[in-house]
């Protein structure tokens, strides 16, 4: 009997550790591929990749861009993206991967489209790749673009963007989608010049306090500055890895910030127009800067869900404001540097103050994403747009009005330097000037594409 016991005995422990085996394996398993997932991850945020997640974190679409992503940075890649199971679209756009790098790809077999847009790859080596990758979609069009909130939508080449008045306010200039820059006379409501300052996409446009210089960022990971009585380039300033979304000159006009989807601001020399310092610290695209009136602060607004605010002469970072999971897309300061605002991708326009680091004013109303903010000179009213067009908002009490003729899709937005007038640009390639007493649209100028209508 004792015996029996005790064999039975052996086997309830035998079978007990054989269950546990199984369960550390198991969960072991699981702990290892998440860790791989999460490697993974931030293997492509290090190497300036872009992606979307769903709701459970999972990456389900990445892309690369820029001349420094090659075939060896490929073969590093591909280490990774073969450990995110729900991986669906890959996509590379102006890239330096050749027909040598894309045999990487066979290891990432779990996705269904994959973009070759503007890279190294022969049409030769497109046709091996589709036999080798039968399942897969391959294409060499430029895919949705996916670093901006503008983007997320089907944009047309003529959209809007960038947007600054003359310090005099005559003019106004504006950048597009497709790399143009215009300068448009407001009361004949035609532009007066037009240029291509970018391959692609002129998202930010800033005049130097006195006139002379204008300075665009774009998609093709430059800062370029013109002469605005000629037109003609003045210097192109490399740096950026990736898109350029913001410009701004100090108030002395001696240095320029600018930023972008490399995750880095940069502060340019404007007499010898080199990089003189490089602010680090966000972990995602810096979408937006301003600079404070007196010249004292830079802010930067980032998609790591983060407003940071810097001393420009230390470079070093003096407050970071969390706006909780928002992606932020715009920052600015008011004229008395006062108050910062922000304003994000869930749609909240949030206010601090700038001598007590604390948030005074959480506004919401907006049914879509919030793209540009800005605070009227003259009044100090704070103003933003986005998905659903531009509202205007009473700091004190919270209250909101919406303007603007019910423009959808507005992309940014400026306050005339002297008189009563609000500029916006939209995804329909329009400019609406609208008085503010009022509150109505008095003019609207088109560029030559002429749509009115269109659908997203």
């Amino acid at each position: 009997m004792k015996k029996f016991s005790m064999r039975y005995g052996m086997r309830t422990m035998l079978i007990l550790l054989t269950v546990a085996s199984i369960v550390a394996a198991y969960y072991g398993n699981r702990w290892y591929t998440a860790r791989l997932q999460e490697q993974a991850i931030e293997a492509i945020k290090a190497a300036g990749g872009q992606m979307i997640q769903n709701e459970e974190k999972d990456a389900t679409r990445v892309l690369f861009r820029g001349e420094s992503f090659d075939d060896m940075k490929l073969e590093e890649m591909t280490g990774h993206l073969r450990h995110l199971p729900e991986l669906t679209e890959l996509d590379f756009v102006q890239t330096q991967i050749t027909d040598n790098g894309v045999k990487y790809l066979l290891q990432v077999n779990q996705i269904d489209e994959l973009y070759l847009f503007e890279t190294g790859v022969t049409p030769e080596g497109i046709q091996k790749l589709n036999k080798q990758m039968p399942r897969v979609a391959v294409k060499t069009e430029k895919p949705d673009p996916i670093s901006t909130g503008m983007a997320s939508i089907n944009i047309y080449s003529h959209a809007l963007v960038g947007l600054d008045w003359t310090p005099d306010g005559n003019y106004l200039a504006t950048g597009s989608a497709d790399g143009k820059i215009r300068l448009w006379d407001c009361e004949s409501s035609s532009p007066v010049e037009e240029w291509q300052a970018h391959r692609n996409w002129a998202f930010s446009i800033a005049f130097s306090p006195d006139g002379k210089t204008i300075a665009t960022g774009g998609g093709d990971n430059r800062v370029k500055l013109w002469d605005a009585e000629t037109f003609k380039m003045i210097a192109v300033l490399k740096g950026h890895t990736d898109d350029v979304h913001s410009v701004a000159f100090t108030p002395d006009g001696n240095r320029l910030a600018s930023s972008g989807d490399d995750r880095t601001i940069r502060f340019w020399n404007m007499e010898t127009l080199q990089t003189d310092c490089v602010l680090e610290g966000h972990s995602a695209q810096v979408p937006s800067i301003a600079i404070g009136p007196q010249g004292k602060y830079l802010a930067s607004a980032s998609r790591d869900n983060t407003v940071r605010l810097w001393d420009i002469d230390s470079g070093q970072t003096v407050a970071v404001f969390e706006t909780e999971s928002d992606d932020v897309n715009s920052v600015a300061f008011d004229s008395k540097g006062e108050f910062l605002a922000s304003g994000d991708q869930g749609g909240k326009v949030k206010v601090w103050n700038l001598q007590t680091r604390e948030l005074v004013k959480c506004l919401t109303g907006h049914n879509g994403k919030v793209y540009r903010i800005a605070f009227d000179r003259r009044t100090g009213r704070l103003t933003s747009c986005g998905d659903d067009g531009i509202r205007q908002w009473n700091l004190d009490s919270g209250e909101q009005v919406k303007i603007g003729d019910d423009q959808t899709y507005v992309s940014n937005l400026d306050y005339h330097p002297t008189a009563g007038i609000l500029a916006s640009t939209n995804a329909g390639g329009e400019v609406h000037l609208l008085e503010l007493d009022s509150r109505k649209t008095i003019r609207v100028m088109r560029t030559l594409y002429g749509e009115r209508d269109f659908d997203f």
